[in-house]
């Protein structure tokens, strides 16, 4: 702010000198209106009482006057110094004030910037003697608008705005400030000046864009798990038919194909099987980048999953003519942090990869040790051709089958994408070793289960089992209720229960209809899908264990909502079993059985 000029008061002053001038013009008329009485030689007071009068008015009238203004003299300078030590007070205020303060001029000179402008930003008032100066140098830029202010060029009048500002400071950062002004007044030369206040919101304003971006990236995984979801469920409903289909035809003994027709169905259930594993693999794979992937880690001992590995891998090894080598169970292993499922999904992958990849009368041989790193490492090694240098850095990535997609090996080239990404889900790491006309070595590594001896306390997921033969027939005649809306699933499920003695199938397209053929008919097992029209599975499941004649009756789920959250919810839900499709036949068929062995 500009200095104001001194007012004090000093010791000559005009109404002294106006005191003076009048009194001598006073005296002088009186002497020459009095020279007469005078030379009379009589006294001036009898001679001239009015004149006399006058005069001592006069001189009265002049001390009042003097006092008068001596008196309003003072006061103006007690006022005047009254008035500097308040702007002293509202200068040292500003300047000391704990928030960033500006105060301009409407031409836009800069009068006064505080320390906490000066300590936020890094520029002295010498640095931004205008507001044109410092937009230019902060580079100043609106977020927002909510008023007049000073947030962008030039003087609040000339159309500025108060708001949100963006501005960076003489050390490169960037910061967000919300500026609020307001106009005080005009300056002694007349120019008018604003006081402009800011307060600095760069924590918040980041604190609400991460909000903001975790609840958008929220919505985005919850439509991809949707979207996934639906995905599954649209294209293993019409894989049902087709597979099922095959394997009644492929084993039909009323009738039989001959040779070229059951190599024709083979052909079918292979590439039906080829295509529903490229299914599960990229539904795998985009639920693993979306997030929508949930492990369940817990302590689990490794021997029980590796051997169930090596019996799964076996069939697909002899078909291959390779050995397998069993360099890992049977020996005290100790229990390590992971998901079973998962675990068991990535050692059966490597498995399948070292067997496919491999030469005519190859080995694959499992190892298991624990390293020095506190870690559980197994390992797979091949005798197969090895990989080039130039291919290795593309090993991991998605659907690169480094030059295998030209011969008659099956596979997606997703499956050691997707194990590398579940095994680093599970705080595991993942390498390889080969050497080009010898083989390669792929390993993974797995934290170990703190203070836990082998097998102490671990667990396993449950187990899988190659599908075997038909079950045995029920003793008697019982009746299967199967709620499906899709015609081709129906015949299917109808055609299978058909060749099963003593069961009898009746079948709803909708939930509301097979809870009328419940209550009417009262089966002895119920298989029900999940995405029905109307009701769904679930609801209808919850209503069955509402009425008294159903209350009991075993319920098994048979559904296309494969995903593994469909797979828990059913789990919670209550039914008996939760069977995805495409079903095997021999699936469902030991599924109905073990329901009927607990009805009388």
């Amino acid at each position: 702010m500009e200095p104001r000029p001194d007012t004090s008061v000093k010791t000559r002053f005009p109404p002294y000198r106006r005191f003076v001038r009048g009194t001598a013009v006073a005296l002088a008329g009186l002497v020459l209106w009095c020279a007469p009485s005078a030379a009379a030689e009589q006294p001036i007071f009898e001679a001239q009482p009015f004149a006399v009068t006058l005069i001592a008015l006069f001189f009265v009238a002049q001390l009042i006057v003097i006092v008068v203004l001596l008196v309003a003299r003072v006061q103006r300078a007690r006022a005047a110094k009254t008035l500097h030590e308040s702007e002293g007070r509202l200068r040292r205020a500003v300047l000391d004030a704990p928030i960033p303060i500006m105060m301009y001029a409407e031409d836009g000179e800069v009068l006064l910037i505080n320390r906490q402008w000066t300590e936020l930003t890094g520029y002295t008032h010498a640095e931004i003697p205008a507001v044109d100066t410092w937009t230019r140098k902060a580079a100043v830029r609106k977020r927002t608008d909510v008023g007049d202010g000073p947030a962008s060029r030039g003087a609040p009048e000339r159309n500025q705005s108060d708001g949100e500002c963006v501005l960076t400071t003489s050390t490169g950062e960037q910061r967000v400030w919300d500026f609020r002004s307001r106009p005080l007044g005009r300056l002694a030369d007349g120019r008018r000046f604003t006081i402009s206040m800011a307060m600095d919101i760069t924590e918040r304003t980041r604190a609400e864009e991460l909000r903001t971006a975790k609840q958008q990236a929220d919505a985005a995984n919850r439509a991809k798990s949707e979207f996934l979801s639906s995905m599954s469920h649209e294209l293993r409903t019409p894989m049902n038919a087709i597979l099922g289909f095959a394997q009644l035809l492929q084993d039909n003994p009323k009738e039989p194909l001959r040779p070229p027709q059951k190599e024709h169905v083979q052909q079918i259930l292979k590439g039906g099987r080829h295509l529903l594993d490229l299914i599960n693999d990229v539904l795998d794979l985009a639920g693993i980048e979306g997030g929508v992937v949930a492990l369940t880690i817990d302590d689990v001992a490794p021997q029980e999953i590796l051997a169930e590995c090596l019996d799964l891998a076996r069939t697909l090894a002899d078909r291959h003519g390779v050995a397998l080598v069993d360099g890992a169970t049977g020996r005290e292993l100790p229990a390590v942090r992971a998901d079973a499922t998962r675990l068991r999904q990535v050692v059966l992958n490597l498995l399948s990869n070292a067997i496919k990849y491999n030469r005519d009368g190859g080995r694959v041989t499992l190892g298991c040790k624990p390293t020095a790193g506190g870690m559980l490492r197994v390992s797979i090694a091949d005798t197969g051709p090895g990989i080039p240098p130039q291919k290795q850095d593309q090993l991991f990535q998605p659907f690169r089958r480094l030059g295998a997609e030209s011969t008659d090996i099956e596979g997606t080239g997703i499956g050691l994408t997707i194990t590398k990404r579940l095994i680093e889900l599970m705080d595991g790491r993942i390498g390889f070793e080969t050497e080009v006309g010898r083989g390669s070595t792929f390993w993974i590594e797995l934290p170990l289960a703190a203070d836990k001896p082998a097998g102490e306390g671990a667990v396993t997921a449950p187990q899988y089992s190659p599908a075997g033969g038909s079950k045995k027939a029920p003793a008697r005649g019982h009746t299967m209720l199967y709620v499906e809306d899709d015609p081709a699933n129906r015949k299917l499920m109808a055609e299978i229960i058909g060749r099963v003695p003593n069961l009898t199938m009746v079948s709803a397209g909708s939930a509301e209809t097979g809870l009328e053929l419940a209550r009417e008919r009262t089966p002895d097992v119920i298989v029900m899908d999940i995405s029905l029209p109307g009701a769904s599975g679930f609801e209808a499941l919850k209503r069955l264990r509402e009425m008294e004649q159903t209350r009991h009756v075993p319920v098994i789920a048979l559904t296309a909502n494969a995903m593994p959250g469909d797979v828990a919810r059913g789990a919670r839900a209550g039914f008996h079993r939760y069977l995805t499709k495409p079903v095997q036949v021999e699936e469902i068929l030991a599924a109905i059985e073990d329901a009927l062995e607990g009805v009388s």
